[in-house]
């Protein structure tokens, strides 16, 4: 993963657009309303398309570096953003599948107009995508559990435990009583 980051930083330090974390931009969004940003992170979910726009939601928390199912582990909460994108800037097939269970989605770099309770938007705070780059396509991931060798045999033991439980009180049941 030290090669997502390391592309990461290269691609940041030739934008012009002042790199942000969803945090920064959720902790002071009227400063950054209207300026250009770049966030670079994993989109999930689903990718939301009409004829000419594609909204994605781009996360950039610590699951974009340690997937959960390659973690094994909760690394805290999710935070993203919206993005949108016109629709000749969607490349699925190159992208993959948004991240959800067991797939960690395709990490972007989204350069493009923060806005904050748009006005032409219905309210909306988003990105408006002006440039996406794919820094790495998507893949699966592990489920996140670890492999354990005893709930096999535990488990065989209570049902053999239950079943003789079972059998013995049916036998004290039909014994006859002197």
């Amino acid at each position: 993963m030290k090669r997502l980051s390391l592309l990461g930083i290269v691609w940041l330090a030739t934008t012009a657009a002042t790199p942000v974390s969803v945090a920064e931009l959720d902790s002071d969004p009227f400063s950054f309303d209207g300026t250009e940003v770049t966030i670079v992170g994993e989109i999930v979910g689903d990718y939301a398309s009409t004829s000419d726009r594609v909204w994605i939601q781009v996360n950039d928390d610590a699951y974009v570096e340690t997937p959960f199912g390659d973690a094994g582990e909760l690394l805290g909460t999710n935070s993203g953003i919206g993005v949108r994108l016109a629709a000749s800037m969607f490349e699925p097939e190159a992208w993959g599948q948004p991240g959800g269970y067991r797939i960690r989605g395709p990490i972007v770099a989204v350069t493009g107009e923060f806005r904050h309770n748009s006005d032409t938007d219905s309210g909306e705070t988003f990105i408006e995508a002006r440039v996406v780059e794919l820094v790495e396509a998507s893949r699966p991931v592990g489920d996140g559990r670890t492999p354990r060798s005893w709930p096999g045999p535990v488990g065989a033991a209570l049902l053999i435990l239950g079943v003789g439980l079972f059998a013995l009180g049916r036998w004290r049941r039909a014994r006859p009583r002197l």
